[in-house]
Parts: structure tokens; sequence; C-alpha cells
């Protein structure tokens, strides 16, 4: 899944085109969420690979863990994270805070 399916193509007064910020969703934590503890050489993408099959899903892992992610590709070793298992509705929230957002 492309994270900026949903982001919105604007185009300036010379004619550029630019990409609107892509808004994300809070990510409230839920009992059924599973939790991980990251392990040498574990990088964002690999971590949602892992659980949900697909890599490009990271962000989703990387806003329920705003406490540990701080913007690089690896995950701290021995971290503590929250794993939402309920995606689909996580992603539904993206498309809809991107589809009128300007």
């Amino acid at each position: 899944m492309n994270r900026y399916r949903y982001t919105k193509v604007l185009t300036d007064n010379n004619k550029k085109r630019f990409r609107s910020i892509t808004r994300y969703p809070v990510i409230t934590p839920k009992n059924s969420d599973k939790v991980y503890y990251s392990k040498e050489g574990d990088r964002w993408e690999t971590i949602a690979n892992k659980f949900y099959g697909d890599s490009t899903l990271w962000w989703i892992i990387a806003r329920a863990n705003p406490e540990i992610y701080s913007g690089g590709f690896t995950c701290p070793i021995g971290s503590k994270l929250t794993i939402p298992t309920d995606i689909g509705n996580i992603v539904s929230e993206l498309e809809r805070i991107n589809t009128f957002a300007v």
C-alpha cells in the first residue's frame, strides 16, 4: 500500500507539481494490540512486514510508538513496541482525513 495514495497532488503558480502534506491518523492503543520487543537489525519496515506482510505500513507502527520513533530507519534495540492489529480502520482513517485535506 502506498501511503501517498490519498495525498493530493497540487500545482503551484509556476505549474510545478507537488504533494500536499499527508495527514496521519492518531492511533489509540487497544487491548487487541500486540507487544513486540525489537531486536538487533530491526527496521520499521521489516517489523511491519513481519506483522502485516507489507513493509509500506511501517508508519502505522511508528505512529503507534511516538515515544520511540525518532525519524530514523532503525528501531532501537530492546524497545517495547505496540503493534496495532486493527489496521483496516487505521488505513480507512488515513484515506478519510486525506480525501478532504488541502
